[in-house]
């Protein structure tokens, strides 16, 4: 098992499905954002303050650019406007409920000349190719750009005029797509759980704009639902600091959100990031202390006990007691072709090549065996037959 595939096992659980906001003439609903209980009662915060409000002259006339998003995003930047995409198709009702109700309004007239205004057939030339490069998957979907082509916001499906209009004046009001974020997950602690969403995604990918998202969320802790708070602080460590090797803000982070919030999800899988960077910095045993002291507590979490393995198989120990957590795990999952594997190789690691080869034996034979389960074993079986076992 690599390191890539470790950090995918990590940060699986991360990733939330993205939620539409009205009928979609394309491609199925995904499944609700489950609601959170409310977070404790706060003092009235201060607002947000994003950049000044530019005031654009009246006699700037709400056109369409029909032709690219690229001429688009460049007149954007040039006249210092957010963008709107509208991406639509002419068979999609609810793109011609759009334009019969919501574009001919005189209130959605007079918001739109705040933006440079791009509306593109997302099955033909130009269209086409910005659906398949960002993402989208049903009609409509309204993206909002700021100025310097950072996305600030997007939606799917129809929304009610008042509602439309309301959500463009709020970006135009504040078009920086950090400061945004952090108004929006301030006033509705079930859109800081879109917010963390698309931060997350943006800072696995590696843009700055996850990290300023992702630092934002972070310094509103107290504001949002622990649980958004914990994970918005385990991301900014484990996706943004660590591989950028920050590793003492890392670390001051990890413990912070220990502490701060102990009885999340994000709060127990600190340890195994928190490990990592001890390691790395000559301070190994530390991490392993950390992990086994982490795994005794996290009975029937199996991610908990995989993850203590892959550390002990890349930083040389502790194969017995990793070992040990994994006899636990497959005590409740005995046909787990993968657990079986990752304690064939530890034992393999302790020179137990007899016991090693009983169990990645036993994992190729299992209905869910991968040609990785097979692999294991073929280098297992060659590593006893040097070792004349």
């Amino acid at each position: 098992m690599d390191r890539r595939s470790s950090r995918r096992i990590v940060g699986c659980a991360l990733l939330w499905a993205s939620v539409a906001t009205g009928p979609l003439a394309l491609a199925a609903d995904p499944p609700p954002i489950p609601t959170l209980p409310p977070p404790p009662a706060q003092a009235e915060q201060p607002p947000v303050i994003g950049r000044p409000r530019l005031v654009v002259p009246a006699e700037v006339p709400a056109a369409w650019n029909t032709t690219s998003l690229e001429s688009a995003l460049v007149e954007a930047k040039r006249t210092r406007r957010p963008a709107m995409l509208v991406v639509s198709a002419v068979w999609c009702g609810p793109c011609k409920r759009l334009e019969q109700n919501v574009f001919p309004r005189s209130d959605f007239l007079d918001v739109a000349r705040r933006f440079v205004l791009v509306k593109l057939d997302g099955d033909k030339d130009d269209g086409a190719r910005v659906r398949q490069s960002h993402g989208i998957q049903g009609y409509p979907t309204i993206v909002f750009f700021a100025a310097d082509g950072r996305e600030i916001d997007r939606w799917m499906g129809y929304r009610e005029p008042d509602q439309f209009v309301a959500s463009m004046k709020q970006i135009a009001d504040n078009p920086d797509p950090a400061s945004y974020a952090a108004q929006r997950a301030r006033a509705n602690p079930q859109a800081a759980l879109g917010e963390l969403q698309r931060a997350c995604r943006a800072a696995a990918r590696g843009e700055v704009e996850g990290r300023e998202l992702l630092e934002r969320l972070v310094k509103m802790g107290a504001d949002l639902h622990p649980d958004v708070a914990a994970r918005a602080a385990w991301a900014l460590a484990a996706w943004v600091l660590l591989p950028r090797r920050e590793d003492a803000e890392a670390e001051r982070l990890l413990r912070d959100l220990v502490a701060k919030y102990p009885g999340t999800r994000a709060a127990r899988d600190a340890a195994y990031p928190l490990a990592e960077l001890l390691a790395r910095n000559g301070r190994a045993k530390e991490g392993v202390a950390l992990l086994e002291a982490w795994t005794r507590k996290a009975s029937g979490d199996p991610g908990a006990y995989v993850r203590f393995a892959l550390f002990a198989l890349e930083h040389d120990g502790p194969f017995a007691v990793a070992a040990d957590r994994l006899t636990t795990a497959l005590s409740l999952w005995p046909e787990d072709a993968y657990l079986l594997t990752l304690r064939a190789q530890l034992r393999a690691r302790q020179g137990a090549f007899e016991a090693a080869l009983l169990d990645a034996r036993a994992a190729a034979a299992r209905p869910s065996a991968t040609e990785w389960v097979r692999k294991a074993l073929r280098q297992i079986e060659a590593a006893a037959g040097k070792a004349g076992r």
